[in-house]
């Protein structure tokens, strides 16, 4: 039955290989090729949600402990196949307009979602890290996947060399701890670390490997959760990787991170709660002003959602500095909000990418397509705060949790910062609704027709072979278009429906000490 429970990972690990064999057999000739193999992507995506349903009652261990499918597990496992599956959609039209007949992308993200259902499950230091470097190489890969184009090289190079010393952190981390529990489980771990267990270790000498141990894992996840002053690599990263990737690296690794983050952290770290919930705040302080006060001046909208995410990390991080049931409770809501949210933001930037990725090209766009520009707007509602979106909730929640914990201040500045944010996502939606467009400005499409998203990107060379000539100018892409509108309906129904939504969350994280 266990191994039934792991079937979404063991289709994904199967299909991955076989897709990396089917495109190497498949050749670069045909410009189709990317919509061939995104929609079988999104296929092994889609079965594997699928396959996830009969295992979320199972509760099982597997290899020694290693491995935990449990509810919290289910949920993070969920979230992650979703994001693959829409990011599959939202890549198929614009690698086949950028990337010809090269398919590596899509076993690329699958072995990437897969390192991180991997994490979410792992209730083992090692585990968590192998899943880690999983993400990571895919991701280093997927964000120089456009080689010809020298800002995805040099966001790769960047990503890279930062995420490798990043990676030496947090390994060294886990070392201090090992050194310190003589084992890498989480559970040994808590036993080592708690009174009884400290003083057997070795009394005031582990309990000092301890706190440095806790120093250098903090340091390590606030580097993959894009968490300041931690976050240098995030905007160059964001600005220079294809835009459908950017999408997946606001959500996907960063939600596997933060499911990671606080597994090790309440499971093996409980009894430094104090210690290590005073980091937490710092940094959460930090990346909420350092965030929206950097967003602010952006013109590059990439840039923007990079910082914007930068600051979205500070305020998931107040979960965890509140250190409490309800704080984590608030953590895996947020996320699943945040997910939906982002992710239809990217939709909506990736088909405007034909025209550029400047605010200034915003201009007009709901006149053009007010599909997109509503869309957009219901994202901003929630990445904001806004009621009855789900971000509205997800921050209620986050709030509610400091005060509970006495947290007046941390409360605070997640206002003053919520309402900072309305300053650069406004500078968007009065781009799209209210700013008049230049005489002779192209319209979205790149001038090749009437305008319209993705369908219709300029290509050079071979540009009427990946549709994008006269015959397709202004239609929308189906599969942008249907992610646009999943993800509106799913930002606005999480937040309708918060109660039965926060409901799981506490399913979920009631596994958690």
């Amino acid at each position: 039955m266990a191994w039934a429970a792991l079937a979404p990972e063991l289709i994904l690990a199967a299909a991955s290989l076989l897709l990396l064999l089917a495109v190497s057999a498949g050749g670069r000739a045909a410009g189709e090729v990317q919509i061939r193999w995104g929609g079988a992507t999104a296929f092994i995506f889609g079965v594997a949600l699928l396959a996830l349903v009969p295992g979320l009652g199972v509760r099982a261990d597997l290899w020694s402990g290693m491995l935990s499918l449990d509810p919290f597990a289910a949920l993070f496992r969920g979230m992650f196949l979703a994001a693959g599956l829409l990011v599959a959609l939202v890549s198929m039209d614009f690698l086949r307009q950028r990337a010809g007949g090269r398919g590596e992308y899509w076993p690329l993200l699958v072995w990437g979602v897969l390192g991180m259902m991997l994490m979410a499950s792992s209730r083992d230091l090692l585990m968590i890290y192998l899943g880690l470097e999983l993400v990571s190489l895919c991701s280093y890969v997927l964000a120089g996947y456009l080689k010809e184009d020298a800002r995805a090289v040099e966001a790769a190079i960047k990503y890279f060399l930062a995420g490798a010393v990043a990676s030496a952190v947090l390994l060294f981390g886990i070392s201090l701890l090992y050194g310190v529990a003589g084992s890498t489980s989480l559970d040994a771990i808590a036993r080592a670390i708690s009174g009884a267990g400290a003083a057997a270790a070795g009394g005031a000498g582990a309990a000092a490997l301890g706190y440095a141990a806790l120093v250098f894992l903090v340091a390590g996840f606030g580097f993959k959760v894009a968490a300041a002053p931690l976050h240098m690599w995030a905007p160059d990263a964001y600005e220079g990787a294809p835009t459908p990737i950017t999408a997946f690296f606001s959500v996907g690794p960063k939600a596997a991170a933060f499911a990671a983050l606080v597994r090790v952290f309440f499971t093996g770290l409980g009894d430094l709660r104090q210690e290590w919930a005073f980091a937490f705040a710092v940094l959460a302080v930090l990346s909420m002003f350092v965030g929206n006060l950097s967003a602010l001046p952006q013109k590059n909208i990439k840039r923007m959602m990079a910082y914007s995410a930068i600051a979205h990390a500070g305020y998931i991080l107040v979960g965890l500095a509140v250190g409490t049931p309800m704080g984590s409770r608030a953590v895996a809501y947020y996320l699943l909000a945040y997910l939906f949210a982002n992710l239809g933001a990217f939709a909506v930037i990736v088909a405007v990418s034909a025209r550029g990725e400047e605010i200034a090209d915003y201009t007009g766009l709901a006149r053009r397509w007010p599909l997109l520009a509503w869309g957009m707007v219901v994202y901003f509602l929630s990445l904001i705060g806004i009621p009855p979106t789900a971000g509205f909730f997800g921050k209620f929640y986050l709030f509610s949790a400091a005060l509970e914990k006495g947290q007046v201040w941390l409360a605070l500045v997640m206002v003053v910062n919520s309402v900072i944010s309305v300053g650069y996502y406004y500078g968007v939606v009065r781009q799209m609704f209210l700013a008049g467009e230049a005489p002779g400005a192209a319209p979205v499409g790149g001038g090749t027709g009437p305008a319209g998203p993705a369908c219709t990107v300029p290509v050079t060379g071979d540009a009427g072979v990946m549709g994008g000539g006269p015959a397709a100018a202004g239609r929308p892409c189906p599969a942008v278009s249907a992610v646009v509108v999943a993800t509106a309906i799913l930002t606005l129904i999480i937040g309708i429906g918060f109660e039965r939504f926060l409901a799981w969350a506490a399913v979920a994280t009631a596994v958690l000490p």
